[in-house]
This record gives C-alpha cells, sequence and structure tokens, in this order.
C-alpha cells in the first residue's frame, strides 16, 4: 500500500489505511492503533467485521481451518510458539487439534470482537435481508455443524475441499512440504 495508493494519487492516506488494515488481523491489539478520526475506526469496525464474519460464514471455512490455516500457524510460529523461557509450547497440535478450539474461538469472537469491540457493525446489513443476517445465520450452522463432529468425532464429515487459488499450481502440496520441514527443523535434536 505504501508504494501503490501514491501512485494513484492517495499517498496521504498510507498511514491511515496501514492503520485501519490492522482491524482483520490478531497481529496488533486495537487499542495500540493511532486513529484520530473517529470515522476511521468506525471504518476498521465495518472492515474487521466484514472479514471476519466473510470467513467464518464460508462453508467450507472448517475444512479450511484444518487443511489451510493449520499450516499457516505451523509456519508462522503460532501452533508451536516459544514460550518466555525458550522452550517450544504446543498451541495446536494438528489441523483437527485446531477444529476442536475452533467452537470457542468462534463464540470468544463474536461476544469480544465482533459484539463489543466492533459495536456490532455487523447488523448494517441487516436492513438488506428483512432484518437477518445470512452471515451469522451461517455461522451458527457451521459451529452447531461442528459441535457435531467433535462429538462423534466423524472427521470424515469434514469432505468439503475447496479451490485453492493461487499462482503456483500445487501450493498446497508445497506448504504441507514447508511444513514438515517446520517441524523436522522444530523437533530434532541439535
Amino acid at each position: 500500500m505504501a508504494h501503490y495508493l501514491p501512485t494513484i494519487g492517495f499517498g496521504e492516506w498510507v498511514t491511515t489505511v496501514g492503520e485501519v488494515v490492522h482491524f482483520t488481523g490478531y497481529e496488533r491489539p486495537l487499542d495500540t492503533l493511532k486513529l484520530a478520526d473517529p470515522r476511521d475506526v468506525k471504518l476498521g469496525h465495518l472492515l474487521g467485521t466484514a472479514d471476519m464474519i466473510a470467513q467464518m460464514a464460508d462453508r467450507c471455512y472448517l475444512e479450511k481451518c484444518r487443511d489451510r490455516l493449520y499450516p499457516e500457524f505451523v509456519l508462522g510460529g503460532v501452533a508451536l510458539p516459544l514460550s518466555a523461557n525458550g522452550d517450544r509450547a504446543i498451541k495446536y497440535a494438528s489441523g483437527l487439534d485446531l477444529l476442536r478450539q475452533t467452537p470457542e474461538f468462534m463464540m470468544e469472537t463474536r461476544k469480544k470482537r465482533l459484539d463489543q469491540t466492533f459495536n456490532q457493525a455487523y447488523r448494517y446489513i441487516e436492513p438488506l435481508f428483512d432484518g437477518t443476517n445470512p452471515y451469522l445465520d451461517a455461522i451458527e450452522r457451521s459451529l452447531d455443524f461442528l459441535k457435531q463432529v467433535l462429538r462423534s468425532e466423524s472427521w470424515r464429515l469434514l469432505r468439503r475441499n475447496p479451490q485453492v487459488f493461487a499462482a503456483q499450481p500445487d501450493s498446497m502440496t508445497n506448504v504441507r512440504g514447508l511444513m514438515v520441514g517446520y517441524f523436522k527443523k522444530v523437533w530434532s535434536p541439535d
């Protein structure tokens, strides 16, 4: 963005946009974002809400968590973070372990992030759907389904295989290979 925005005449927005985009992630606490204009904060709430509900309402969200997010967490150091004393902790032991922790994440995200921090910005879509919210409805269905899968341990019910849109044809195979290499490096004796 720092390079692109000036080329289209929006160079003065680089700092603001750089802060607003952090409403979509967890890499920085939201209370550390520096935005002077309350409209920019509201924009961040809208952007963060749209990003989160679109991901969680995706019919393939559960499979994406297991098959794509877990390798991303491994390679990003989230699944196996270093503790304060330098030892490895295991936050997510596998894609299935990540799914076991997903209901709590979904409920906490709804309560703390969407309802409280983002002030229920998801409600702005409801007039378009006669007062209902198809995104929240889809999230609830997905959460109910995941709870059913977890109770029964019928992992085969998670059978969707969403298409990967990537520059390289075998990108998921490459990512899995990188993940295996990371595991070998982390767990091999020095």
